[in-house]
């Protein structure tokens, strides 16, 4: 990675750890809800109108992915996988709640510069039918690759934006989306020492979620990265170097997960 391409590699300081328990996380969630939300602006008045096309273009593909599903929420209580409980239901709930919050933040946006929002996207039809494919564990899979798609675009983006509501934004965006990382290390931390025999599984549909998932931002997204003077190979590989990164995180912790 060059200089000129740093998104954020660690989490927030003043989240639990993933040896947390499941109550220290649905407090925290329970904190980032109390937020107001952040003031729109028009990115209309920071750039040239037809880069600010194209990346409202690209802001408006990102929310319509971060409309949250309840539904997983129930799934994983109903299908009571090993080391969860109520708190981690309610947790769950509450991060699907803070994506639904970012989806309200960059429609303001959209909406403020003139943009139009989306219904829905080619990408995200590919997304939701995999993930359906099977259970709720490979749905939790394909979430946390998106926080890694995610804090890829919101990050750089928001360096390469003039300074404004929509790169502060942004960067607000992307610290909860590398605290949701940690939040899903928890838990598949636990799975892992709890099912043994889920390693490889997971180890492999997290690494091809992720490239699936990278390869798919930089393709749609390609008219927007070049008005951000973003290079797209670097996002790429940005992302499959964090995927590794993640993969090695959670099998460290699956060594002292609560059994």
């Amino acid at each position: 990675m060059n200089a000129r391409f740093a998104p954020p590699t660690a989490p927030p300081a003043s989240h639990p750890s993933v040896h947390a328990p499941w109550s220290a996380w649905r407090l925290h969630f329970e904190r980032t809800a109390q937020r107001p939300l952040p003031e729109a602006g028009d990115l209309r008045e920071q750039m040239p109108p037809a880069q600010a096309r194209v990346v409202l273009e690209a802001l408006a593909r990102f929310q319509i992915g971060e409309c949250g599903e309840g539904r997983i929420a129930r799934e994983i209580h109903r299908a009571g996988l090993p080391h969860t409980d109520d708190d981690y239901a309610a947790a769950l709930g509450l991060f699907i709640r803070e994506e639904g919050r970012h989806a309200r933040i960059l429609a303001s946006h959209i909406r403020g510069s003139g943009g139009q929002l989306l219904r829905d996207s080619w990408t995200r039809q590919v997304f939701s039918v995999g993930r359906r494919l099977a259970g709720p564990r490979t749905e939790l899979v394909a979430l946390m690759a998106a926080e890694i798609v995610g804090i890829a675009f919101y990050a750089e983006a928001a360096r390469r934006l003039p300074p404004g509501p929509l790169s502060s934004s942004l960067r607000q965006i992307a610290g909860d989306e590398t605290a949701h990382l940690d939040f899903h290390v928890a838990f598949f931390a636990r799975q892992l020492r709890a099912s043994p025999r889920f390693r490889p599984r997971f180890l492999a549909l997290w690494m091809a979620a992720v490239g699936a998932g990278a390869t798919l931002m930089v393709t749609d997204n390609r008219s927007a990265l070049a008005a951000l003077d973003i290079d797209p190979v670097a996002l790429w590989r940005w992302q499959i170097r964090r995927a590794r990164e993640i993969a090695g995180r959670v099998d460290a912790a699956a060594q002292v997960a609560p059994r």
